[in-house]
């Protein structure tokens, strides 16, 4: 399940955190090789697009209650063949810009295709890497994570890497599966939590489960 039995973190941060660099071994080794196998964009797309799948099902009032702007900078990590891209896009308007980020070059391509069938002229798409986000520096106003998180292979490297990417007062939204407290990732205690908005009755909660998220925001 998601959101509302599942894990959605909303950060706010002051300034780029300061993170000790420590050598740090993949957690989940191998978990993303299924995506770059011949066949991983058709089966993928499938997978990811089904009508079936929850985020899917709720992606409208998912988009609708994480707080987007006209004209701001926004970064879908993890963006798969672009579930998100498109409807976030369309909400931050001409002026605003998405970052499409993913490691899987076809994934990509797809999204650039599906931009490009819808007129957008904001989505970037960026070829991210196993232990960073490959954006600039204080460059995101929001940045995305919807059942990614657990796909991270280095977890403590990545974040730190997506913290760098956040402009001062920025947003960082994750939404995963529930798969044991385990694959929570722990946030610096430099960020705090700014809201927790809501899909609204007819969609998942999007309040998340409030102990957990605490837990995130008061460690490291």
């Amino acid at each position: 399940m998601l959101a509302a039995a599942g894990a959605f973190g909303c950060a706010t941060a002051a300034s780029p955190p300061t993170v000790p660099v420590v050598a740090e071994s993949s957690v989940r080794p191998g978990i993303n090789d299924p995506y770059v196998q011949p066949d991983a964009l058709d089966k993928f797309t499938r997978v990811l697009e089904a009508e079936t799948r929850e985020v899917a099902q709720h992606r409208d009032a998912i988009v609708n209650a994480i707080g987007l702007r006209r004209g701001m900078v926004v970064a879908d990590i993890g963006a798969g063949t672009g579930l998100f891209v498109t409807e976030i896009a369309k909400q931050v308007g001409k002026r605003g810009q998405v970052f499409a980020v993913d490691i899987v070059p076809v994934f990509l391509e797809r999204i650039r295709e599906r931009a490009e069938a819808d007129g957008l002229t904001n989505v970037t798409t960026i070829q991210g890497e196993e232990k960073g986000t490959a954006l600039e520096p204080v460059s995101v106003d929001l940045a995305f994570m919807c059942d990614t998180y657990h796909h991270i292979e280095f977890p403590q490297t990545y974040m730190r890497s997506l913290f760098r990417t956040l402009r001062p007062g920025a947003t960082l939204v994750l939404i995963d599966f529930e798969r044991g407290t385990e694959l929570l990732p722990t946030l610096p205690a430099s960020l705090k939590r700014s809201h927790s908005p809501t899909a609204g009755s007819h969609g998942p909660s999007l309040d998340c489960n409030e102990r957990k998220a605490e837990r995130w925001l008061q460690s490291g």
